[in-house]
């Protein structure tokens, strides 16, 4: 099915307007965790860069065996994340 028949995450931005302005670089294809906002939950997953343009990355996750594309912005895909004891959550 493709992608613009699945609902995409809360956070997704739209992709930059014209052409895809920016570059794949040295970092296409790592594998990254990329933030998704669901209306009933926040979910961290492994993904591949795609694409880097401007204040968003395209990203690329398996959700039950399909691959998807989203734009996300900057701050929710990280190389990693870290976790602290006691503050309930990643820092």
């Amino acid at each position: 099915m493709p992608d613009e028949y699945l609902r995409p995450p809360l956070n997704a931005v739209r992709p930059p307007a014209g052409m895809h302005r920016g570059h794949e670089g040295t970092y296409a294809s790592e594998l990254v965790l990329a933030r998704l906002v669901w209306r009933d939950c926040v979910e961290v997953v492994p993904a591949r860069l795609s694409w880097i343009c401007d204040d968003r990355i395209r990203v690329e996750w398996t959700d039950h065996g399909r691959t998807r594309r989203t734009w996300l912005p900057f701050a929710d895909v990280r190389r990693k994340m870290r976790w602290r004891e006691g503050q309930g959550g990643p820092v």
